[in-house]
């Protein structure tokens, strides 16, 4: 009987705990060590530390990332009339305003909508695994750019990472803890590692390109500061990818976070995309 009295008030616990979000639980939801994904019907700011300055982050009903709670151009629920954009933090638009992030401004561009499913943190590894539960339908068109966190060093490699127990995900326990997250637990693995290898890497892109059987797909090396093409980039080369070596300069990112585009970057980008995405739509380039 007291068993079951003390499981029913933990339960209620749990549920208020919930329901108030405390301890804060961020921007996401999930396991932050295996498969996450970003809260559904949030609309807060969001600090981007390297910067020390605030941006805002709204997402619908099933968790994409929107310009404004009451504006519906940026996604749709209709099968074929729309280009699913899949990527992680960059695609994402960290350290901007919605408005103001590439996917957006190709929005504007090709007069199509573009929906973002860019969830931060994500590579291959949690996109395969993590798309399927999105509920996304159709697109006419996808842009996929995955691969700047695959190359993130880390201790061990995203497949050996194991999920953690779902007692330790309530938020009774996030509680006792203080709201810090479980450590990501380390393997045998001696040194520093690529989160997804090349080899896994090309396995996982050709699997998340399955969920849309003969939906075009632009794949395209994101932005960045770096020379030469990497393993993981020659993936994308085969698959006819587009790399932007040399197009985009310092100026494109932020001053303490070259990892991401600054707005001059997203619309440079926006731009950059616009003929190939107009070709593929089979429609007239009318932006300089």
């Amino acid at each position: 009987m007291s068993i079951g009295i003390s499981f029913l008030f933990l339960m209620g616990v749990e549920i208020i705990l919930t329901a108030t979000n405390f301890p804060d639980v961020g921007i996401y939801r999930g396991d932050p060590n295996h498969v996450w994904w970003l809260r559904k019907n949030l609309e807060r700011q969001v600090l981007h530390v390297e910067e020390n300055q605030h941006f805002t982050v709204i997402t619908d009903a099933q968790g994409f990332r929107i310009t404004q709670s009451d504006e519906k151009n940026d996604h749709t629920d209709s099968v074929d009339d729309y280009i699913l954009a899949l990527g992680c933090s960059t695609t994402f638009g960290w350290g901007v305003e919605g408005k103001q992030n590439w996917t957006h401004l190709l929005s504007k561009n090709v007069n199509v909508p573009v929906r973002n499913a860019g969830v931060p943190g994500w590579s291959t590894f949690q996109a395969k695994h993590g798309l399927q539960d999105m509920e996304i339908p159709r697109p006419k068109l996808i842009l996929m750019s995955y691969g700047v966190r695959d190359q993130q060093l880390s201790y061990g490699r995203d497949k050996e990472s194991k999920p953690t127990s779902i007692m330790f995900q309530l938020q009774i326990a996030r509680l006792i803890r203080k709201g810090r997250i479980i450590p990501r637990r380390q393997t045998g693995t001696t040194g520093m590692v690529r989160r997804v290898s090349v080899g896994d890497y090309g396995r996982n892109i050709d699997e998340i390109s399955a969920t849309w059987p003969d939906v075009p797909i632009l794949h395209f090396v994101f932005p960045n500061l770096r020379t030469g093409i990497s393993g993981h980039d020659q993936i994308l080369v085969e698959k006819g990818g587009i790399v932007f070596e040399g197009e985009f300069k310092k100026r494109d990112f932020f001053i303490n976070d070259t990892l991401h585009l600054n707005q001059r970057g997203n619309q440079h980008l926006s731009k950059m995309l616009t003929s190939y995405v107009m070709k593929l739509l089979g429609k007239t380039n009318h932006i300089k």
